[in-house]
């Protein structure tokens, strides 16, 4: 009879177990009344037993069997609650991965310009190691040139000076915001200067030119640019004697692009050489070529 009883109580509870699950929508109507249906079974072969005063051996054996049919039944319902979650799970990645991708159809320029050219297609497989596009920013536009040494301190950041712009005919004004302090591979300083684009006429490309202002010094000596040597704090110039040369030390007052000022101790309308400068020495012989006419 207390066999009966357990059998009876696994039942009941296998049941109730299957109709929470079911409520929750973990597994179907249909497992719930079939659990539901071997516990009302269950039920009737104990009261039927409780009324003959015992119970045979084949009603017990029934009952052994509906249990184990109802804890299979359980056991088939939790694996079904496994792959449901397993599957709920795939989903959500599945659905974050497509989020992901969806939010990265829209491509987000770091600054505001023109859209110059596009390096892909549609259908082009990206990475962020190679660029999508090109974006040229016309105002304000940044006007680059290359100076020599000696040219380089006729330029200060913050300065403002006048560029003639060919292509347009007409002068702008320009504000230097970058003078380096070491030169490129083609041994010149890349200077740059930024003007104010707002109708965006100055396009990339166009050749400017930088029109330097006019220095007026007086007592002093004009010579070629390329005749003057600086070697540290020291500036000369090689004065030609007939066949020999005469180091002249220098003080420059002004230089320019292809004429410096100087003052020193030399002769008004010497010749002074302009090439090979750094292979002579002071009283070294030199023989002067002739352009052929």
């Amino acid at each position: 009879m207390e066999a009966a009883r357990d059998q009876l109580e696994s039942a009941q509870l296998i049941a109730k177990q299957s109709k929470e699950l079911a409520e929750e929508g973990t597994i179907p109507q249909s497992m719930y009344e079939e659990a539901q249906a071997r516990a009302d079974q269950a039920q009737k072969q104990f009261n039927q037993t409780s009324d003959q005063g015992g119970i045979s051996s084949t009603a017990v054996a029934e009952s052994e069997a509906q249990v184990e049919q109802a804890e299979q039944a359980v056991a088939e319902t939790e694996s079904a609650v496994e792959q449901a979650e397993l599957g709920l799970e795939q989903a959500q990645i599945q659905l974050a991965n497509a989020q992901e991708q969806r939010e990265n159809e829209a491509v987000i320029a770091p600054k505001s310009g023109e859209v110059a050219s596009v390096e892909f297609s549609e259908g082009d497989n990206v990475s962020n190691q190679q660029p999508f596009a090109t974006i040229v920013r016309l105002n304000p536009m940044t006007i680059t040139a290359s100076v020599t040494d000696q040219q380089l301190s006729l330029f200060e950041k913050g300065k403002e000076l006048e560029v003639e712009v060919s292509t347009l005919e007409e002068t702008v004004t320009a504000t230097i915001d970058y003078v380096p302090s070491v030169p490129n591979d083609t041994n010149l300083y890349p200077v740059e200067a930024t003007v104010n684009n707002d109708e965006e006429a100055i396009k990339p490309g166009m050749m400017a030119s930088f029109l330097l202002p006019e220095t007026v010094v007086e007592d002093t000596l004009i010579v070629p640019t390329d005749a003057v040597v600086q070697q540290g704090t020291e500036s000369y110039v090689y004065q030609l004697v007939e066949d020999e040369v005469e180091r002249i030390d220098i003080e420059v007052v002004e230089a320019q692009s292809d004429r410096t000022a100087i003052r020193g101790d030399l002769t008004s309308g010497a010749e002074v050489v302009t090439s090979g400068q750094l292979t002579l020495t002071d009283g070294a012989k030199v023989e002067v070529m002739k352009e052929d006419d």
